[in-house]
């Protein structure tokens, strides 16, 4: 069943209003505006022309469990998608190597990447990590003014790699951003949440959370999956596509970079610039910028502690920074301290209407309107904004 959260703009300092059911919380600190009920949206799509938002929910501490959210940005309300996941479905012959959906319970969003189709559809492709290890494509189309999702096939992913985050070309590659990287096939993460509730005295989820190398792979029907040259980062997370298809900008959490990485082999040299937290989702900006978001922490191992949690919020403060795609030259444009009900962010979604704002554990999202993030990065947020360049 959705559930809708109407979010008011008031401002109350860390109150929790219970509306229908649901919970609104609203807090005064750095002009933030929380709507719960979404849990922990680890990453969002804004669908163009619309006043929808996909959002990803990665579930518990393995990452099983999660769902796929709708998000009004109009009204400020937060619902749950019901996806047809039927063992009846047949995919498109593009994505045909995986013969049916996953099971209801063997779907977990993580990374997203959304490509225009025809007819003013979408096809959004989802790291999922539930059951089996894939990406997963939806084919989104307003009915009624509302986006409906349609299972149109998968792409199961490199054995030896832990997925992240996705793009598509506008030629149908999918790239794809791997955290981990191994010399042989990994666990799946389905695999390791049931290792982990038996006796065995070992964690074995700890390899899945090392600062470790990870690499991007590339996709395409004839040839399967190929690792990108020179694309090798500590840490490889969220990424975008430069407009023309010729660029990779991919965030290298470990190292705090944003990297630009040629998508074709020889076609130029990687840069990067720096930021002082560490990225995790990149998005475009509704005004052609580039928006890195991520932990504003001086030990990786804060952040790998909140990630295998399964507490309701992480006390960990974050960031957003600016990137100018051309120059490559970034500037902090919003920073915070965890409240009670929000930290650890790990996207920033701007917006013409301000910036959405979304956490790997948090039951809530966050909202900043445009005027407030105007005086947040006049003032730096909770200090002063940073101005870097290339390298």
């Amino acid at each position: 069943m959705a559930t809708n959260i109407v979010a008011k703009t008031v401002k109350l300092a860390s109150v929790s209003i219970l509306i229908g059911g649901a919970s609104l919380a609203s807090g005064n600190e750095n002009d933030i505006h929380l709507i719960c009920g979404a849990e922990n949206v680890e990453d969002m799509v804004a669908l163009p022309g619309t006043d929808w938002i996909v959002g990803s929910g990665v579930g518990d501490s393995f990452f099983q469990g999660g769902a796929l959210h709708l998000i009004n940005e109009r009204r400020m309300t937060a619902e749950t998608v019901r996806l047809d996941l039927s063992p009846r479905l047949r995919p498109i012959a593009r994505y045909n190597r995986c013969p049916a959906p996953p099971g209801a319970n063997e779907f977990s969003a993580h990374g997203m990447g959304l490509r225009p189709g025809s007819n003013g559809t979408y096809d959004l492709f989802v790291m999922n990590h539930g059951g089996r290890e894939s990406v997963e494509v939806f084919r989104i189309a307003l009915s009624k003014g509302k986006p409906n999702f349609r299972w149109i096939g998968c792409i199961a992913t490199p054995p030896n790699a832990m997925g992240n985050s996705i793009a598509a070309t506008k030629d149908g590659t999918v790239v794809l951003s791997a955290f981990t990287v191994a010399d042989r096939p990994l666990l799946s993460m389905a695999s390791l949440s049931k290792a982990a509730s038996s006796d065995r005295p070992e964690r074995p989820g700890e390899i899945k959370f090392k600062a470790s190398q990870g690499a991007l792979f590339t996709w395409n029907r004839r040839d399967g999956w190929a690792k990108l040259a020179n694309s090798e980062l500590n840490g490889n997370n969220g990424l975008e596509l430069s407009a023309d298809d010729k660029w990779v900008f991919v965030n290298s959490w470990s190292d705090r970079r944003i990297v630009r990485v040629a998508l074709k082999n020889g076609a130029g040299d990687n840069r990067s610039v720096h930021v002082d937290f560490m990225p995790d989702n990149l998005r475009w900006s509704f005004d052609g910028k580039l928006v890195a978001t991520g932990q504003d922490v001086a030990d990786p191992r804060e952040v790998f502690a909140c990630t295998k949690s399964n507490g309701s919020q992480c006390p960990t403060a974050y960031a957003v920074a600016e990137v100018d795609p051309g120059s490559l030259s970034a500037k902090t444009i919003y920073r915070a301290n965890a409240m009670a009900s929000f930290g650890t962010a790990t996207i920033g979604l701007r917006t013409r209407r301000g910036l959405w704002l979304g956490s790997v554990r948090s039951q809530c999202i966050g909202y900043v309107n445009a005027d407030s993030l105007g005086r947040a990065n006049s003032t730096g947020g909770a200090r002063s904004p940073i101005d870097r360049q290339v390298q």
